[in-house]
């Protein structure tokens, strides 16, 4: 649908200089051979509109956009509205936050090209610890080693298709909750937590539990 909008209404800039989408996690090293992988789960929700200008505006709270938050009859949600110079200086520490970026905080127009550049950065980093981002998978030839038969809740007879994470335990590692340790050192660190969506990596889960852990679609972190 945005993608028809912009076409639609010939705007210049690409779409991708203006809607990003990213997902927060961390890495840490663990000892000199392995480190810990683990996600950054953050339930509140903010808007921010037109934060470098006199008239910017935000909202800030627990309600999310859809029919349960905002019809009033389901779920109990609140939120505040802010307004002023304020909410700036709230989206600098927010970003600073997300990328540890020590650079002042660009214009509305900017952030999110600046943005893309932290989150690519910190999937390249992953490389150190065998996860390859943007493919969804991990590099891990020792467990390959160690379920070279095939398994009840394995993908297959294909070792390659073996998950790393089955559907719990990744919401687990997804929501900061376990650890996830894998082979490799951090030499270089992540830059905040940013990193870019991907749904080859987290998977589908409803595809996941309705094949019962045989289709690779569903793998969280799939080996290979």
């Amino acid at each position: 649908a945005l993608e028809e909008f912009w076409k639609t209404n010939s705007i210049g800039r690409p779409l991708s200089e203006y809607f990003g989408m990213y997902v927060l996690a961390n890495a840490k090293t663990v000892d000199h051979v392995s480190s810990a992988f683990y996600g950054v789960f953050v339930h509140s929700k903010l808007i921010a509109i037109d934060y470098d200008t006199e008239g910017a505006e935000a909202i800030v709270g627990s309600a999310n956009l859809n029919d349960r938050s905002l019809l009033g009859d389901r779920d109990a949600e609140v939120s505040v509205a802010v307004k002023g110079p304020f909410v700036k200086a709230m989206v600098s520490k927010l970003i600073d936050a997300h990328t540890e970026s020590s650079t002042s905080l660009p214009n509305s127009a900017d952030l999110q090209p600046s943005l893309s550049v932290v989150a690519e950065t910190n999937a390249e980093r992953l490389q150190q610890i065998s996860i390859q981002w943007s493919q969804g998978t991990v590099q891990n030839r020792k467990l390959l080693d160690q379920n070279s038969n095939p398994r009840p809740n394995s993908f297959g007879n294909e070792p390659e298709h073996l998950p790393e994470l089955d559907v719990s335990e990744a919401f687990m590692v997804g929501a900061g909750v376990h650890w996830k340790i894998l082979p490799g050192h951090m030499v270089k660190g992540l830059k905040g937590h940013l990193l870019p969506w991907n749904m080859a990596l987290w998977g589908d889960a409803d595809v996941y539990r309705s094949w019962k852990h045989y289709h690779p679609t569903g793998a969280w972190l799939q080996v290979s």
